[in-house]
């Protein structure tokens, strides 16, 4: 019988509790943990890059390490050939794109989430400091992308809550969120080609990749999240596709 073990950036985070019972396994302490390793357990890294545990290991640290920073998300996938925004490190480029009539955005922090760290650059004004500027792509529509292996999970549609104003930076703190999306069959397989793709390029196994599809139907790679919200039907397909591959 197979043994599984979820590993998670936050002891407490609640997705991580939920894949835990799907496989009717244990968490591991983050701290003062008494787990000692089994060539047979299969642990399940959620989200944390410095999980150290080496055997069999669902979302390798290394790879989590390449997502969580979205500088080298965005070299890596450029470099893949996967399609991503605009970036530079340079203020001279952004003026450029200011003048040109572009928007861009500048984050502060390469590792934050859910809009942290986020800076508008403005054009006839000097361009506040950051370690990556963006160049936005208007008039699109925002997918988070759920992935296993090349297995879909599920496809969600980011939607506004009608009580707040239209944002530019789509989170959850502007009040957005994910809703089952459904859509053309071409369009849904061209969304897990990218996003396996995307997973795959960072050495990922699991994934929920965010993506922009323009009016034109290009498909742009935003993010790649390694600890991403799933519930329902989605975690027990993640659990059923990890189950497979390693055992009940």
């Amino acid at each position: 019988m197979t043994k599984y073990y979820v590993y998670s950036f936050r002891y407490d985070c609640d997705n991580a509790i939920m894949l835990r019972n799907r496989l009717k396994g244990q968490r591991i302490k983050l701290v003062d943990s008494s787990y000692q390793e089994k060539p047979g357990d299969v642990v399940i890294n959620w989200g944390n890059s410095k999980c150290p545990y080496v055997n069999k290991v669902v979302n390798h640290p290394i790879g989590v390490g390449f997502a969580v920073n979205k500088s080298i998300t965005f070299d890596l996938l450029r470099n893949a050939g996967i399609k991503t925004p605009e970036i530079t490190r340079s203020p001279k480029v952004v003026a450029r794109w200011l003048t040109d009539g572009h928007r861009v955005l500048g984050r502060t922090i390469l590792t934050g989430n859910n809009g942290a760290g986020i800076v508008w650059c403005k054009k006839d004004k000097p361009i506040p400091e950051a370690k990556l500027y963006v160049k936005y792509i208007p008039n699109t529509t925002e997918f988070r992308v759920n992935v296993y292996r090349g297995k879909e999970i599920s496809v969600r549609a980011k939607e506004r809550d009608g009580a707040v104003e239209a944002n530019p930076i789509r989170s959850g703190n502007n009040g957005y969120f994910f809703k089952d999306a459904v859509m053309a069959p071409a369009l849904r397989e061209s969304l897990l080609s990218v996003a396996d793709a995307a997973t795959r390029c960072l050495g990922l196994d699991f994934s929920g990749v965010d993506v922009l599809v323009d009016q034109a139907g290009n498909i742009t790679v935003l993010e790649v999240n390694t600890a991403p919200e799933l519930r329902g039907d989605a975690m027990t397909r993640l659990s059923t596709y990890i189950q497979a591959d390693y055992g009940v």
